[in-house]
């Protein structure tokens, strides 16, 4: 009885310490969604937002973002290595033009090595635009890095591929 007590024990710490490892192995992983989760908050405009949610978004790029950020996309056509303030006026000037926008992430994928992060992640922007409010809807296919500076994960790349729906 004492032997097959002691082998649960035994079995029980083995999975309590090979969970902990995993958790510890993942928790870069788990941190890299997460920036790309609170990154597409920051894009995303509110009907109802008050004035100061812009200076938020400000601090929140900061956060997010590497000192220097590459973007790529074809539609609308954009490739430039921008600073954090250049970011911040490209996202207060789509938040001029747009009254309403939502951004959703889906299929979230994730590669560490080291210091730097490579993921991939589909994105659907959709909302009101413009003086007309015209509903608008695009798909993209989002493939991004991100480094760690200090102990924080922030994005340095995205480039973004439209899906034709």
């Amino acid at each position: 009885m004492k032997k097959l007590f002691f082998a649960v024990v035994v079995l029980a710490i083995a999975f309590a310490v090979a969970g902990g490892y995993w958790w510890y192995l993942n928790r870069d992983r788990r941190l890299v969604t997460e920036l790309v989760k609170n990154a597409a908050a920051v894009i995303e405009k509110k009907a109802d937002d008050l004035p100061h949610a812009g200076v938020f978004k400000f601090v929140k790029i900061d956060e997010l973002f590497d000192q220097n950020v590459t973007l790529r996309c074809h539609n609308p056509a954009i490739e430039a290595s921008k600073s954090r303030d250049e970011l911040k006026a490209m996202v207060s000037m789509v938040n001029k033009f747009v009254t309403s926008m939502q951004v959703s992430t889906e299929n979230i994928t994730v590669d560490i090595a080291g210091n730097k992060a490579v993921f991939t992640f589909d994105a659907e922007f959709s909302g009101i635009a413009g003086g007309r409010k015209e509903d608008f809807s695009n798909v993209y296919k989002i493939n991004g890095t991100a480094v760690k500076n200090d102990g924080k994960w922030q994005i340095s790349s995205l480039i973004a591929e439209e899906i034709l729906q």
